[in-house]
């Protein structure tokens, strides 16, 4: 009957729906997109109620939980951090902290964060900042110089957990500060350890405004910290001088009297407008003479270091060319010596020296033969040289007639001939020998 028939339902505000199946089935189906950051869970409520009468009905609450998935990329609270750091920072001084999220949950929504490689200038600007990859802190490295450089820019990339990650970025521009950190540098006169302190002559009977000099000073700071002022510190007579405010110009207060001391000496303070305040002090030596006559010797005392320059320019000039003439003229006397000594050492190989010992009649070439004709005096001659005659030593050789067949015998030396011996033969010396054996 009616009774038993039934029918199910559920609200219209969720993104589900009941589509029946069969007789009392139904299957519960999904109606539009889920999204778990807007609804990360649902409770939904199933009605059957069946066809009698009265009706009735029975509820069933289903509870359903939204599975995350890694959809959404961290987000930063700024797309770009404008930063201000003052200069003389201590090492380690956290400079800002950036901060980025992420709408999904767990693991996915865990952010990590590091600092893109870039350069500053020609340095890696890892060498100048770091970040803490938890909390998004950035440190600085290094203390920084306004004088070196004013400003740099970073990016900031930030990574989920998600499989796979998302990541955003962020750039951070950090502007360095001045600080009241250089002292004012005097240009002239200048300081006394460079060169002598400043110097000059003021004319006699020069009029009231008279320029004598001006100092000349610069910051190397920025803005109202560069702002220079001059004052005069000290004087010999403060009533003869004025030094301007913010020029530095020194000008005569009156006109110079013929009475006024010959030398004065004004020391002027350079201020900056820094805070707290540094300042440098200048001297400026003033003559007061007549330019025409103005004695010379005063006048190099003044400027010795010019001509101190000068002679001791002149002085390396001269060592220097006294070494140079020296050198060369022990080279040249090393060279004559080497080539002297070279040529002795040819001559010597190509001219042998020859000793001829004419040692008359030996006793062993005086015995008479049966013939009765007496042995014939004996030539020794002697090389002391290498390859001279062919030996080192030529035996004695008999000239005269031979004792045997009464001819006449010559020797000649093939090696060194020699024409005012007459008793020397155009015959080998060797052959010579043999036929006055046999």
């Amino acid at each position: 009957s009616n009774n038993g028939e039934s029918s199910c339902y559920i609200e219209e505000n969720v993104p589900f729906k009941l589509i029946p199946l069969y007789k009392n089935y139904y299957t519960l189906e999904l109606n539009g997109s889920l999204d778990r950051e807007k609804t990360p869970e649902y409770n939904i409520t199933i009605t059957a109620i069946d066809k009698g009468s009265p009706p009735l009905s029975a509820i069933k609450t289903l509870y359903l939980k939204i599975v995350d998935i890694n959809d959404n990329p961290p987000q930063f609270s700024k797309a770009t951090y404008n930063v201000y750091v003052r200069e003389n920072n201590p090492p380690g001084y956290v400079i800002h902290t950036v901060e980025a999220k992420d709408p999904d949950w767990n693991q996915n929504a865990q952010v990590t964060y590091s600092i893109v490689p870039g350069y500053v200038g020609e340095s890696l600007i890892s060498t100048y900042v770091s970040i803490n990859p938890d909390n998004g802190n950035v440190y600085a490295l290094r203390s920084f110089d306004y004088e070196a450089f004013r400003e740099f820019s970073m990016v900031v990339k930030a990574v989920d957990g998600g499989s796979p990650p998302l990541s955003a970025n962020a750039t951070v521009n950090i502007f360095i500060q001045d600080e009241n950190d250089n002292y004012p540098k005097i240009l002239y006169p200048m300081s006394s350890d460079e060169a002598p302190v400043g110097i000059e002559i003021v004319p006699l009977l020069a009029d009231a405004n008279y320029l004598v000099t001006k100092v000349v000073a610069v910051d190397a700071d920025s803005g109202q910290n560069a702002w220079l002022s001059y004052q005069l510190l000290k004087a010999t007579d403060p009533s003869l001088f004025i030094v301007g405010y913010h020029t530095g110009e020194i000008r005569t207060s009156r006109p110079v009297l013929v009475k006024e001391p010959v030398k004065q000496i004004i020391y002027i303070i350079v201020k900056d407008n820094g805070q707290p305040s540094h300042s440098s002090t200048a001297s400026v030596t003033i003559f007061v003479t007549d330019s025409d006559n103005f004695p010379q010797p005063l006048l190099d005392d003044i400027k010795p270091s010019e001509n101190g320059d000068k002679d001791s320019n002149l002085t390396l000039y001269l060592v220097i060319s006294v070494i140079s003439v020296s050198a060369l003229f022990l080279c040249f006397i090393i060279i004559i010596f080497i080539i002297k000594f070279q040529r002795r050492r040819q001559s010597s190989l190509l001219n042998p020296a020859f000793v001829d010992y004419n040692l008359g009649h030996p006793s062993n070439c005086d015995e008479s033969e049966p013939m009765r004709h007496s042995q014939p005096p004996c030539i020794q001659r002697a090389y002391l040289t290498s390859n001279s005659g062919r030996s080192e030593f030529q035996f004695m050789r008999p000239y005269g007639l031979d004792a045997m067949s009464g001819n006449a015998i010559t020797v000649s030396d093939k090696s060194e001939p020699s024409p005012d011996n007459a008793f020397y033969g155009d015959s080998n010396a060797i052959s010579q020998v043999r036929s006055f054996i046999k």
